[in-house]
């Protein structure tokens, strides 16, 4: 599937009504018209809807035709196994971490699972991300190791000290597990980190398979959704749009929004731009101000990772319009810049700036790595 069609999930009224749907805002679906069309049914997969959608389909009882409905069930069903299997598989690990005194908090869709979603299978994974003190990481990795997990190979030079180690594998009933082990819960291409060490709150508590297990903070967390969700890549996948507005719908009024705007403004102005995407929520409308009815060009497009831009064979125009031109959606969101204002001075100043960083934080990453190899 091409980046443009995967931009039209942007535009579909069943995909976009799955990221709030269970909140009193969401759309009736009793009068859709459109089909479960293969087209549609691959956008839910690739942007982590498929559960949503067949949730929103069911209950809503929407007319989406019989053989589209009799595949959605059945990836729902395959994201319901899928799910059980990595909380067991987490449950093992937390169990093992915790008897070796390792403080471990659970990150992203493991936690929101949990956490945000009226049913676990409603948040399908890939990774299980975990968040442990880089003085524990190692003595961690050699503990998954003893309980049955396989090492991968190294990553690329070009993220030597990355903020995870190497992922690791377990064959689960018949599933591939993979876990990163993460000392900064945020990439080093931003200049904010969210380690053991630095939190702003206090780690929350879940259950899970009648344990309990922790994560972040809601303002901690809120800060890594919106990170992440907006991470290098094709697009902003839908399901990261509606773990930020969930997330913040839910916890709304127990999210420090005082000390947010004060330490972390563009949290605020992550969530107006998404409402370019969805409309927000009432009680979101509440604390942060509604987007102005403006065209912005790109919703959905996001920074393609400098991997796929600097790769030969590319042309040098388009290297160039990705690397210096991107979506307007998507600077307004990463460089803290309202949508009523101006990208004049970020694309001339301080966005080939921001590339620039990211080339040499790279090159000095290989160069480190070298030196390392040599030692």
């Amino acid at each position: 599937m091409t980046t443009l069609q995967m931009i039209e999930a942007y535009r579909n009224e069943l995909l976009l009504a799955c990221v709030m749907a269970d909140t009193a805002q969401h759309t009736s679906m009793h009068n859709v018209t459109t089909g479960l069309t293969a087209e549609i049914l691959e956008q839910a997969e690739a942007h982590g809807l498929s559960p949503l959608l067949f949730e929103l389909v069911t209950t809503q009882r929407a007319a989406v035709g019989e053989d589209g409905m009799r595949v959605l069930r059945g990836l729902a069903l395959r994201h319901k196994r899928h799910s059980q299997t990595r909380a067991d598989v987490l449950t093992k690990i937390l169990h093992a971490l915790a008897k070796n005194g390792i403080e471990t908090l659970v990150l992203k869709g493991a936690a929101l699972a949990h956490t945000v979603y009226a049913k676990t299978e409603l948040r399908p994974m890939g990774d299980i991300d975990l968040l442990i003190g880089k003085r524990d990481i190692e003595r961690a990795r050699e503990i998954l190791l003893g309980i049955g997990f396989s090492a991968t190979n190294a990553p690329s030079a070009f993220v030597f000290r990355h903020h995870h180690l190497p992922a690791l594998v377990l064959q689960a009933d018949g599933e591939l597990v993979i876990v990163e082990l993460h000392h900064d819960a945020l990439s080093g291409d931003v200049r904010e980190s969210i380690t053991l060490d630095d939190l702003r709150e206090d780690p929350v508590s879940f259950s899970m398979n009648g344990v309990t297990a922790l994560t972040l903070g809601h303002v901690d967390s809120l800060h890594h959704l919106c990170r992440h969700g907006f991470e290098p890549g094709e697009y902003v996948r839908l399901i990261h749009v509606a773990d930020i507005l969930r997330y913040a719908n839910k916890y709304a009024d127990r999210i420090d929004w005082q000390r947010i705007r004060a330490e972390l403004p563009f949290l605020i102005n992550t969530i107006r731009c998404l409402g370019y995407v969805t409309a927000l929520p009432q009680p979101l409308q509440d604390i942060v101000t509604p987007p102005p009815d403006l065209r912005i060009a790109g919703v959905g497009r996001t920074f393609k990772p400098l991997s796929k831009v600097l790769t030969p064979p590319r042309q040098t125009k388009t290297a160039f319009r990705e690397l210096f031109m991107p979506s307007a959606w998507w600077m307004h969101v990463y460089y803290n810049i309202a949508p009523e204002s101006s990208l004049l001075r970020c694309r001339l100043l301080d966005h080939p700036a921001q590339v620039l960083r990211w080339v040499m934080r790279r090159y000095r990453n290989f160069f480190l790595s070298k030196l390392s190899a040599q030692r």
